[in-house]
């Protein structure tokens, strides 16, 4: 070991606990944001639900709500968390704010299939972009959807809107008015045609 000449300063012991600590925390608050929020628990503002309304002509069903969010809503049925709609029968005209996260595969497959079998007449579904993965290329390549310009500031379950999240939102459209879809969305945002 080489001797330190006397006007080098000695060197500092680092001690990281409330440091190291503070910058855990910070990566923990920065994965649970960007993974979607610290809760499934946010509502679609009424704005963008009477859009889809406007396409669709009403909503018979939204298969994950709550009676909060009906009082905007105003579904003709809706599935609650308890009941679980990823497992009840879709039909109508569907309305879908899945839970986001694995989840939304799940939630976005169900959505195509009853679509393709006649079972749901059409749908509006509001989804983080998650690109790159295989549900959200499935809806890019088969569906017009909507991605609007500013990002939307959801309702949390006590009522109160949101902070802005740190990622976007985009509407994917499931029916034949693709042209009502268009006229109706595009006062929000970008439409954009099937891949």
């Amino acid at each position: 070991m080489a001797a330190r000449k006397p006007s080098e300063p000695e060197p500092q012991q680092y001690d990281c606990t409330d440091t190291c600590a503070r910058r855990e925390r910070e990566k923990e608050v920065t994965r649970a944001v960007l993974s979607s929020s610290l809760s499934d628990e946010h509502y679609t503002p009424p704005l963008f639900v009477n859009l889809a309304r406007r396409v669709m002509g009403g909503i018979d069903l939204d298969p994950a709500s709550n009676e909060m969010a009906q009082g905007w809503i105003g579904a003709k049925r809706y599935h609650t968390v308890k009941a679980d709609g990823l497992f009840q029968s879709w039909e109508g005209r569907l309305w879908l704010n899945p839970p986001y996260g694995r989840q939304t595969a799940h939630w976005t497959g169900k959505a195509i299939r009853e679509f393709e079998k006649g079972k749901v007449a059409q749908a509006v579904i509001l989804v983080r972009p998650a690109v790159g993965s295989s549900w959200f290329v499935e809806l890019s390549k088969r569906y017009v959807r909507c991605e609007p310009f500013k990002r939307i500031r959801f309702i949390d379950a006590n009522g109160n809107v949101q902070p802005s999240p740190p990622h976007g939102n985009a509407f994917f459209y499931l029916g034949n008015d693709i042209e009502k879809f268009r006229e109706v969305f595009i006062a929000i945002g970008v439409v954009l045609k099937p891949l």
